[in-house]
Formats: C-alpha cells, structure tokens, sequence
C-alpha cells in the first residue's frame, strides 16, 4: 500500500505551519473585500490541522447558507417573483421550462434589486 502524505482539505503548509485557505463563493464576494480566505491554523501538527480545518469549514458553510437564506428571504418579503430571485441568487431553476431563454435583462433586475435596498 502506497502512503502519501496528502494536506487536510482548504490547507497547505508555508515554513512548517499550516495554514486554511479557501476560496468565497462568487455569490458571496459582495460581502468580502477579497475572493480568498487565508487563516493561520498556528500549528505544525497535520492532526491539529485537520481538525481546524473541518471546524472551520463547518462555521463557515453555515455562516455562506445563512447570507443566501436572508438573502432570498429579503426579495421574497418584497414580492420578488421566484424566478427572479433563482436568477439572482444564480440558484439552478426548478423544471426544465425555466432553464430555457435567456431569463430576465438587467433592466429588469436592477428594478428588483433596488426593492430591497429601499
């Protein structure tokens, strides 16, 4: 059996440390003033890593579903229309009519989006 010394998921290792690095989501980088997350995990020990890793990675997947919840949340109390509100949130359509055309111009939407900036 062939070992190989493979990182924790979302690390890598600069001068002996680890580190987590991950990438935001395209849906979500309005509310970050970078595309990547880098934290230093302060440890050398690939086990310590590890589970920094998944705690982290666990915090923020549940922090990223909560911005995209409040997010439609938001367009559904100002009577955003569904299909809008998938376009927006780049959320894939639910039946296979929806996913033909273009979808809506961006005139359309900017009249949405500023519901609920107002």
């Amino acid at each position: 059996m062939k070992y190989t010394n493979k990182h924790p998921s979302y690390t890598y290792q600069k001068d002996s440390y680890y580190y987590f690095s991950r990438a935001v989501p395209f849906d979500l980088r309005d509310h970050y003033s970078t595309s990547r997350l880098v934290i230093c995990l302060h440890t050398k020990s690939r086990y310590r890593a590890k589970l920094a890793s998944k705690n982290i990675t666990s915090k923020l997947d549940d922090y990223w579903l909560g911005l995209r919840h409040s997010f439609r949340d938001r367009l559904t109390n100002k009577e955003v229309p569904t299909e809008v509100i998938d376009q927006l949130g780049g959320w894939s359509f639910s039946s296979i009519g929806q996913s033909y055309g273009e979808g809506y111009n961006l005139k359309v939407l900017q009249k949405y989006i500023e519901r609920i900036i107002d």
